[in-house]
């Protein structure tokens, strides 16, 4: 959510057009990357149709976070003028509900798109920071809230939010979201060109992809390869080997088939 909102573009006053665009490049995807469970129709088809048009637990798990976004973007379009408020007012939720251990339901990603509303208008938000000399005091902070997290709770799990405040969560994840990034964008200044143009950015631009099928892959592998072998250099080579394979496709399919990759092609009338 974080590098959504980081990479979000003026959007403007919110539209029907623009509106079409976002269901093309987040729904449509959402539904093409649940295409290879549809098998479940013959086993449970009132379950697969009900979990796809809810998003509560979708067959392919991963894909919820494509609707999830797009309820988040859909919020902050209509929203524009107001995404401070906004911010607040779900920041206040959120920290009101898991005080009150109350636990929205996944029905229409409805506590995924609260916790989205957050991250992705942080990001926007913090896109300056990476340019100012608050940077260097954000890095060092996420080290510190990470290794008392770490002192605290034994780990710091990002995914699942095993911190028990929640204000305490969302400064954390925050906090390493912006110091990952930065590192990230550090990096990259460093790397030689030719890898970054061939090499980083086919696999970059490919994230929607490796979203919606890595299930998938990651599902085999733990099921056929490392059911019994529980090998860590095994699985960086099947990493490796798979990020191969998703560059290869990438540079194949990312012109002919950009609605794999949420891309919206607005076509004029003649």
């Amino acid at each position: 959510f974080m590098i959504s909102g980081f990479l979000e573009k003026p959007y403007g006053d919110f539209n029907w057009l623009k509106f079409k665009k976002t269901c093309y490049c987040l729904l449509l995807p959402y539904l093409i990357y649940n295409i290879p469970y549809i098998s479940l129709l013959l086993t449970d088809c009132k379950g697969f149709i009900a979990s796809i048009l809810t998003a509560s637990v979708p067959p392919n798990d991963p894909t919820w976070f494509f609707f999830a976004l797009f309820m988040v973007k859909i919020l902050m379009a209509i929203f524009g003028k107001f995404r401070i408020w906004l911010l607040s007012l779900a920041f206040v939720a959120y920290c009101i509900l898991e005080y009150s251990e109350i636990r929205l339901s996944t029905t229409f990603c409805v506590h995924a798109t609260l916790t989205g509303v957050i991250f992705y208008e942080i990001g926007r938000l913090g896109r300056n920071i990476f340019e100012s000399k608050y940077i260097l005091l954000i890095v060092p902070l996420a080290f510190l809230l990470t290794y008392r997290s770490i002192t605290q709770f034994g780990r710091y799990d990002m995914y699942w939010g095993n911190i028990d405040n929640p204000i305490w969560y969302l400064c954390t994840t925050a906090a390493c979201s912006i110091a990952v990034l930065a590192f990230c964008k550090s990096t990259s200044n460093i790397l030689p060109k030719h890898l970054k143009d061939n090499v980083l950015f086919p696999i970059s631009r490919g994230t929607m992809v490796i979203v919606g099928t890595h299930y998938l892959f990651a599902h085999f592998a733990n099921k056929m390869l490392f059911q019994e072998h529980d090998n860590l250099l095994a699985k960086w080579g099947y990493t490796i080997l798979l990020l191969g394979v998703y560059w290869i496709f990438i540079k194949v399919t990312f012109k002919r088939f950009p609605v794999l990759y949420g891309k919206y092609k607005h076509h004029k009338e003649s």
